[in-house]
C-alpha cells in the first residue's frame, strides 16, 4: 500500500485532484462569502440611510424647525419612495423565499404613515398614532404595546429598523455568479 501511495502517478492524481478540484472549491466559497458580506453591507446602508433622512425630515418638521421648508420635506418624501422601492426590490433579488422583502415592505409603510402624520388634523393624530403603534407591534412581535406617544412612536420605528438589519445580516442570501 504504502509503495502505490508513493508511486509518482499517483501522487500526481491527488495533486491535480487537490489543485483542481479543493482549492477552486475553497476559493469560490471564500468569494461568495465576501461577495454575500459586500451586498449585504451595501443594504443595511441604503437601509439605514433612507430610513433615517425620513425620519430626521420628520423629526424637524415635527418640532417645527425653521430649517425644514415645505418644499425640502415634500423632496424628502420623494426621495424615501424611490428609495424604498430600491430596497424592496434589491431585498427582492436577494433574498427570495424568506419573509425579509414583506417586512420591509411592511416597515416601509409604517414609516410612510408617521410621515403622514405631520399633515394629520390634530383631532385624527390620536388615531393614526394608535394605528402606526398597532402596525408596529404586529410586525415586530412587541410583548408590551407601544403607546401613542410621538416619541416612542419614532423610538418603536427605530428599534424596527435595528431588527430589519439583523435580519439581513443573519440570512443568507442568494449570490449571482
Amino acid at each position: 500500500m504504502s509503495d502505490f501511495l508513493s508511486h509518482p502517478l499517483v501522487l500526481l492524481f491527488f495533486g491535480a485532484l487537490l489543485s483542481g478540484l479543493l482549492i477552486p472549491f475553497i476559493t469560490r466559497n471564500w468569494q461568495d462569502r465576501a461577495k454575500s458580506l459586500e451586498i449585504k453591507t451595501e443594504l443595511v446602508s441604503e437601509l439605514s440611510e433612507a430610513t433615517m433622512e425620513m425620519l430626521m425630515a420628520v423629526q424637524f418638521v415635527h418640532l417645527g424647525s425653521c430649517s425644514m421648508t415645505q418644499k425640502e420635506f415634500d423632496q424628502a418624501y420623494r426621495t424615501w419612495e424611490i428609495s424604498k422601492m430600491v430596497i424592496g426590490t434589491k431585498l427582492h433579488a436577494y433574498y427570495p423565499g424568506t419573509n425579509i422583502p414583506d417586512q420591509w415592505e411592511e416597515y416601509a409603510e409604517i414609516v410612510t404613515d408617521f410621515y403622514a402624520l405631520e399633515g394629520t388634523p390634530a383631532e385624527q393624530c390620536l388615531k393614526r398614532r394608535k394605528q402606526i403603534s398597532s402596525s408596529l407591534n404586529k410586525l415586530f412581535g412587541i410583548g408590551e404595546p407601544i403607546g401613542d406617544d410621538w416619541d416612542e412612536i419614532r423610538s418603536s420605528i427605530l428599534d424596527g429598523k435595528a431588527e430589519l438589519i439583523q435580519a439581513v445580516l443573519d440570512t443568507k442570501i442568494r449570490v449571482l455568479g
